[in-house]
């Protein structure tokens, strides 16, 4: 592979768990991000019973079962989040972009930005350099993560922090790949 030197190194991978496929019904139920430094910020999002008893049949059995932490409100999440970002305006990185950057734009919206403006997409990234981006999808994810030498069966699945973890692991493997 040719070498790629990236833009910034000021990233922060993202993952949110959300309670359906269905954007506007969908509410965040949790949020994970890492720094490429390795510091990591988790929350889980207090919902109502309604809410979470509209949650689709999949989230139920995958997602509500691990979600075991204290619920805070969506205020105190922007507040908390807001401080793990920081100020120095860092890119999001996150997979699957169009669900994880719909509810980041819902919970922040567009014209207050602790980020940069474009949120990056890892499977673009993959594209980008020749790999197929359906091979970090969840039917095969394992396996690609061990062509890369990562140990999938030390992340929970379905965990928002967790999910953030690989993406960065992934993201740092790659590039030593095409440096």
């Amino acid at each position: 592979m040719r070498k790629i030197t990236p833009a910034s190194d000021n990233l922060v991978f993202f993952d949110a768990e959300f309670t359906s496929l269905e954007f506007e019904k969908s509410r965040l139920l949790s949020f994970g991000a890492v720094k490429l430094s390795g510091e990591e910020f988790y929350c889980e999002f207090a919902q109502s019973r309604e809410t979470l008893e509209t949650a689709s049949d999949w989230v139920k059995e995958n997602i509500l079962p691990g979600l075991t932490a204290e619920k805070v409100s969506l205020s105190q999440a922007r507040e908390q989040i807001a401080r793990f970002i920081g100020p120095n305006k860092p890119y999001l990185v996150t997979y699957i972009y169009k669900y994880d950057a719909y509810h980041w734009y819902k919970l922040f919206g567009y014209d207050d930005h602790l980020t940069e403006r474009i949120i990056l997409d890892f499977a673009s990234m993959l594209f980008a350099i020749g790999i197929n981006p359906e091979c970090h999808s969840a039917a095969d994810r394992d396996g690609f993560l061990a062509t890369l030498g990562i140990d999938a069966t030390g992340y929970r699945k379905h965990c928002a922090l967790a999910d953030a973890r690989i993406l960065r692991e992934a993201y740092l493997r790659l590039s030593e790949k095409v440096k």
